[in-house]
């Protein structure tokens, strides 16, 4: 067979016409009638393999002249079985069968199409004349090289390019279009008959099979056929009034019976100049079977290489629609010959090998060409030709001169508006090599729609898709997983094309989809559209597959991409406040969760993870207990790589909750800022009672020079507030807040004491990070307590002893010791009164000298004191001078010496009590009972005289 290749110069036709130059041909030998049958790949079944277009034999476009060299495949008669051996050829004697497979031809990988024909019913009419030499006289000459007589017409349509260029033959006398394509009558004047039928086939392997090795093949997949092409392939000539009468003639047979057989002119050629025409006759043909109806195909008058110099033709070739077999006779008045060849109309898809050969035989919408009165541009009725039979004749060469031969339009079941024939199937990466090869067929979807599928998991996806025929099966699949396979679970409902020619196509979105896009994944995915129509034996549509040959039909293949929403979670960590002590993004464990399926985390985030639409949560845990002092902030945008700018998708950042929009990428960030800490400290006497006024040196390595002067900050004026250039933020006295701190480790150590005290020798030393607890339920500034430093008041003591006139110690006298402040002013409140310790001292009191009348105050703290007698001694006049006790360094004593009274004048009033005492007053009070009154009647006495 020889390989087919498609041109076309229109979008809607599957052929277009050459110049008339080119579409002329000429048949230069008179006496010779040769026939061309080309099968073409139909919809009678389901093939699981794809039905590959080329065939044994490969014509070169750039060789012949033929409009269908992409399309027909010539099968090429070598190692037909039984057959014998005669003078160049080989020859199947009448009575025999013969078997021939094409050579198989590559469509691609390790999947090789082939063809296989039988020939049957040989039977010789007439003998013709005597030839020597011949084995026999009866049976057919197989593998006849068209152009081996000059005059040949099929030779300058299709050959090998050895011999020709565009149809014009190098030189004149070197015409063999090198394909031994031809059957042909076995000697000059004989007449043959025979029957043939045809297969295609596909076969699998890793080479290529011998022809020999086909018929025992295994797993060979018959493509189904749809009719037959037939063309002159040895120049014939009908001699006026005498001479030669070539023909061929056919009796097609129906292959589905309830439809008719058509008959179409592909094209047909001649030498420029050339008045003879090739003609067809319906007719009754003469067949092994007995007389039929069918066509006959011959000259109107002498072959062109009789009328024109180096003339050919005229040739013809026709297509007989509804044809697997039939039968066929040849009459020479030389020699004739018939070919044969397989034409498919196929159909691939083009996405990348992984995804399988999904294929299908389509049946083209022909145009004109046909032999019929009405129609536009098909071939009416003419005249009968000399001594034609009777029926209706009509002339090919003429229709072809006016252009009303066949051409073809998209399929009649198709997606989209536009189909090509493919000749072999293209895997490409980007599923894009069925649009540059002949037309952009690929036509289904919107061509305003970017390709890009916006949905999430569970959801029901739908595009609709233009389409053409009726009782159609469409389904769809992607590759929503980007396993690189098409399965089942990948596949959209059926449907059918409407009659407004549309179809909406429904997906469901299974679990496993992935995201897939080139920009973000660097790696889109692939979309497979298939329709299947009703095949011409009246069938049902067959149900769409995702790889196979479906046997009427069209399969698309798109690079499309996959938007489903998904986030990327980073961690950034703000360390300024943290400095050395810092923790890294990995310190934290990110979360996304989705209040419907699972949950995304990881190690500081995670790169892409797929999350279902609608709200979910962030959140984020650590280990570390320095994560507590960290403030989380978080934001979202559209991922870079997520193809979008505005995104429907909205962060909450108080809650930290997302709202992811259908198919959008967004990218959160949460950030992570140390919090600048603080330290705490306080100063206690040894009572534990705040004391005021110190200086500390605050020392760290994170310090601005190393440390800093903390003075104590006492507010006073009723301010709760330190100034702001304190930088002893707490107001009370005694307590020490540094705040603004940068993580590290922090000592004090007591610079200045306060007044009455001891410097405290201590350097109390921690270290601040952000596992410091928070400064309080509102506040949670890291707070680290460095604790207390307590001082140690500087003390004395003060004697004195209490004697009488003559220096005697004398017991019994109590004082009030009161503190004065720094002004010199009493302090009345904090008064504690002495009383003379006489033998064992009582556990609290101040004196501690247990002698009579001698004073002792140890433990005296710093400062200045008034000490006064409140209590003589018994019998003496009571000292109530001031005296001033200051303590103003350690151990120091204050000796106020000896402090005298007097005796008093009168006998005291003994207030040690008892009888004595008591005696003591009632006598007292008798006397002063008895001196009153008297006083005053004298007093009486004296004021009248007076008066007197």
């Amino acid at each position: 067979m020889l390989r087919r290749f498609f041109v076309r110069s229109h979008r809607r036709e599957l052929t277009s016409s050459r110049q008339p130059s080119r579409q002329s041909r000429q048949r230069l030998r008179s006496g010779a009638a040769i026939s061309t049958f080309a099968l073409i790949a139909a919809a009678l079944g389901t093939a699981t393999l794809p039905a590959p277009p080329a065939e044994a034999v490969h014509g070169n476009p750039a060789g012949g002249s033929g409009k269908y060299t992409q399309v027909i495949d010539w099968i090429d008669w070598t190692e037909m079985t039984n057959t014998l051996p005669g003078k160049g050829t080989r020859i199947l004697p009448d009575g025999s069968t013969g078997v021939v497979w094409s050579t198989p031809s590559r469509i691609s990988g390790d999947m090789w199409r082939t063809s296989r024909c039988t020939l049957s019913n040989v039977r010789t009419t007439a003998v013709g004349k005597n030839e020597t030499g011949l084995p026999t006289d009866r049976g057919l000459s197989v593998g006849y090289y068209p152009g081996n007589w000059m005059g040949d017409g099929l030779s300058h349509l299709y050959n090998d390019g050895t011999n020709y260029t565009a149809g014009v033959a190098k030189k004149p006398y070197a015409t063999s279009s090198n394909l031994p394509l031809g059957i042909a009558n076995l000697r000059d004047s004989s007449t043959q008959q025979f029957q043939i039928e045809c297969s295609a086939y596909l076969v699998t392997s890793a080479s290529q099979p011998a022809k020999s090795q086909l018929e025992h093949f295994p797993n060979k997949v018959e493509v189904p056929m749809e009719g037959i092409v037939f063309a002159d392939a040895e120049a014939s000539s009908w001699h006026i009034p005498n001479g030669q009468k070539e023909y061929i003639s056919v009796s097609p047979i129906p292959y589905v019976a309830s439809q008719n057989v058509t008959y179409r002119l592909l094209e047909s050629a001649r030498t420029p100049g050339c008045i003879t025409n090739s003609v067809v006759g319906k007719v009754s043909v003469s067949t092994p079977v007995g007389n039929r109806p069918g066509i006959k195909m011959r000259p109107d008058d002498a072959e062109c290489s009789a009328k024109v110099r180096n003339g050919y033709g005229p040739s013809s070739v026709m297509l007989l629609s509804n044809m697997r077999t039939g039968y066929v006779e040849i009459h020479g008045g030389g020699r004739g010959a018939v070919a044969f060849g397989v034409v498919s109309y196929m159909d691939y898809g083009d996405a990348p090998e992984s995804y399988g050969v999904a294929g299908s035989a389509f049946q083209p919408a022909w145009s004109g060409g046909e032999l019929s009165d009405s129609g536009e541009r098909n071939i009416a009725r003419g005249k009968a030709p000399y001594e034609g039979d009777a029926g209706d004749w009509y002339n090919l060469s003429a229709a072809t001169d006016q252009g009303n031969v066949a051409t073809t339009n998209s399929a009649v079941v198709r997606l989209g508006a536009l189909t090509d024939h493919d000749d072999n199937i293209a895997h490409s990466a980007d599923a894009s090599r069925d649009n540059i090869t002949d037309i952009d067929d690929e036509d289904a979807l919107p061509a305003d729609w970017d390709r890009v599928i916006w949905t999430d998991i569970g959801q029901k996806w739908s595009q609709e898709i233009t389409c053409s025929g009726s009782n159609t099966k469409i389904a769809g699949w992607v590759d929503w997983n980007r396993d690189g396979v098409f399965s089942a679970g990948e596949r959209s409902a059926v449907t059918s094309c409407s009659s407004a020619g549309k179809a909406t196509v429904t997906w469901t979105v299974p679990q496993d989809a992935k995201r897939s896009t080139i920009n973000g994944n660097g790696a889109a995915t692939f979309m497979r559209l298939r329709i299947t129509g009703a095949p011409p034996n009246g069938r049902e549509a067959e149900d769409p597959q995702p790889t196979g040959i479906a046997v009427n039909g069209e399969v698309e293949d798109h690079q499309v991409q996959v938007q489903l929403p998904n986030l990327s979670l980073a961690k950034q960590v703000d360390n300024t406040a943290a400095g050395s002590l810092g923790l890294s993004a990995k310190d934290w464990t990110l979360t996304a969760t989705p209040k419907r399926g699972k949950t995304a985390s990881g190690a500081g985030g995670f790169d892409s993870a797929y999350l279902p639409q609608g709200q979910t949560v962030l959140s984020e845990s650590s280990s570390s207990p320095k994560s507590a002092g960290y403030k989380a902030t978080v934001s979202c945008v559209p991922h870079p790589n997520s193809d979008i700018r505005t995104p429907s998708s909205t962060v909450n950042s108080a809650s930290k909750t997302l709202d992811l929009a259908t198919g959008e990428w967004m990218q959160c960030t949460m950030v992570n800022t140390a919090q600048p800490g603080q330290v705490v400290w306080s100063k206690v006497d040894d009572a534990g009672n705040p004391l005021a006024g110190t200086v500390f040196t605050l020392a760290s390595p994170a310090l601005n020079g190393g440390q800093k002067e903390v003075t104590d900050c006492v507010a006073t004026g009723g301010k709760a507030t330190c100034p702001n250039g304190s930088v002893d933020q707490d107001p009370r006295a005694g307590f020490f807040k540094v705040s603004g701190l940068t993580w590290g480790e922090y000592s004090i150590t007591e610079t200045q004491a306060p007044a009455g005290y001891h410097l405290s020798s201590t350097t109390l030393t921690k270290t601040l990070d952000g596992s410091a607890p928070a400064a309080g339920t509102d506040d949670d500034t890291p707070t680290l307590d460095l604790g207390q430093v307590t001082n140690s008041r500087i003390k004395g003591s003060a004697t004195w002893t209490k004697t009488d006139d003559r220096g005697n110690p004398i017991k019994g006298a109590q004082w009030s010791l009161i503190p004065l402040d720094s002004n010199g002013r009493p302090q009345p409140d904090q008064a504690r009164t002495i009383t003379d310790c006489v033998g064992t001292c009582a556990q609290g009191g101040l004196d501690t000298d247990a002698n009579p009348g001698a004073f002792k105050l140890a433990e005296l703290g710093y400062g200045s004191y008034r000490l006064i007698e409140t209590k003589p001694p018994t019998g003496y006049i009571l000292d109530a001078t001031p005296r001033t006790i200051t303590i103003s360094s350690q151990g120091q004593v204050v000796a106020l010496g000896k402090i005298s009274n007097r005796k008093s004048a009168v006998p005291a009033i003994p207030f040690t009590g008892g009888s004595a005492a008591d005696t003591f007053l009632i006598a007292g009070g008798a006397v002063l009972g008895i001196t009153v009154p008297a006083m005053m009647i004298q007093a009486y006495r004296r004021r009248r005289a007076l008066d007197s």
